[in-house]
């Protein structure tokens, strides 16, 4: 009875982000790294959200019963939004139906925003302010992690992935930096061979999706304006206000010089997380994907069967939710029509690196 009571009273302090008595943690855990990056925002989007919540979830309920302060699950302090719950299923339909169905409609995004200091401009459930920090949490690789104010022994923090910086043999440079959540580590990229999967890419496209943080890495990488760094549009007379010439792109348009000029097939003006494999049904998987206050603003869309949806810097300052008509979205804002868009897939069978690579 005691142990159940001591639980409960921990369990409520968690929520909001408050230590319990007799905490359990090593100070080595209370290291931090100062951030090579300053992140703008962390998106995470699942077409099984209801599943993420409920692992997160018992992840921190056994924390609460070791108690563990460090290495905490931060989905359950922050709300969830279901971009397609108009199209939920009924009771008595989800009776009849295959509970297959039933799942992928719980399609479901967390966001969080950051101050250039670090600190978490979202609303969420802890009574400290959180803060993101990079950890190596006695791992050989970097990790970002939100930790609850001041972030000193003792405090909660809440574990969000891993940073991904390529390849050893310089493999991998077009899409790092990455942030990569578990699902990216164990299985999206490297089809154990004990699974005997005849087909792994397509298996991936059907379970997790084949956009996880390398693809998302790769769109964050490429150019979302046609204009190239530095680049502008000449003045209503034709001229630039450097007072340099303006010259012909390669459509014939004139622009003034930037420090790159980039050709149609390099733009990227969205993030697109959708799947695309084969014939089969476009669909969004699971996917953690964050930007700088270095990258430019741009939308995070995707297609999960008939539906298109933007998730994140929705341009115009358009609300989050379903696009009624993707070609007439995009061709407002003057861009290619996403709706045949194929973002490449880099699993480490393709682009991962050899041996010798290793020995170097």
């Amino acid at each position: 009875m005691k142990k159940f009571a001591w639980t409960m009273i921990c369990l409520a302090s968690a929520i909001v982000g408050l230590p319990c008595a007799a905490q359990s943690y090593f100070e080595s855990d209370y290291e931090w790294l100062k951030s090579k990056h300053h992140v703008r925002y962390l998106l995470k989007i699942s077409d099984r959200y209801r599943d993420v919540m409920d692992v997160a979830q018992l992840v921190n309920w056994r924390a609460d019963n070791d108690r563990r302060v460090s290495n905490r699950e931060w989905q359950p302090i922050f709300d969830v939004n279901y971009p397609l719950r108009s199209e939920w299923p009924t009771e008595n339909e989800r009776a009849t139906k295959r509970q297959e169905r039933w799942a992928t409609n719980i399609l479901g995004f967390q966001l969080i925003e950051f101050r250039p200091d670090g600190l978490v401009k979202t609303a969420n459930k802890t009574a400290m302010p959180l803060r993101i920090h990079d950890s190596m949490y006695r791992r050989n690789t970097r990790s970002p992690v939100l930790v609850a104010e001041p972030g000193l022994p003792g405090d909660f923090w809440y574990f969000v992935g891993t940073w991904f910086y390529g390849f050893p043999g310089d493999k991998g440079s077009e899409f790092e930096p990455a942030i990569c959540d578990l699902n990216d580590e164990s299985l999206r990229y490297s089809v154990p061979a004990f699974l005997k999967i005849k087909d792994p890419i397509a298996w991936v496209a059907k379970r997790g999706g084949k956009i996880g943080c390398r693809e998302w890495a790769y769109q964050l990488k490429r150019p979302a304006s046609l204009l190239g760094e530095g680049g502008s549009s000449p003045d209503i007379n034709g001229r630039c206000k450097s007072g340099a010439e303006p010259g012909p792109r390669s459509d014939g348009r004139m622009t003034c010089p930037g420090l790159v000029q980039y050709e149609e097939s390099d733009w990227q003006p969205y993030i697109d997380v959708t799947t695309r494999h084969g014939n089969n049904e476009p669909r969004i998987g699971e996917v953690l994907g964050w930007a700088s206050f270095d990258h430019a603003v741009r939308p995070v869309i995707g297609q999960h069967g008939k539906h298109w949806i933007c998730f994140h810097e929705c341009p115009d300052g358009e609300r989050p939710g379903v696009i009624e008509n993707i070609g007439l979205w995009a061709a407002r804002r003057g861009w290619p029509s996403p709706e045949n868009h194929r973002v490449p897939f880099f699993p480490d069978s393709e682009v991962g690196p050899t041996a010798e690579d290793w020995d170097d």
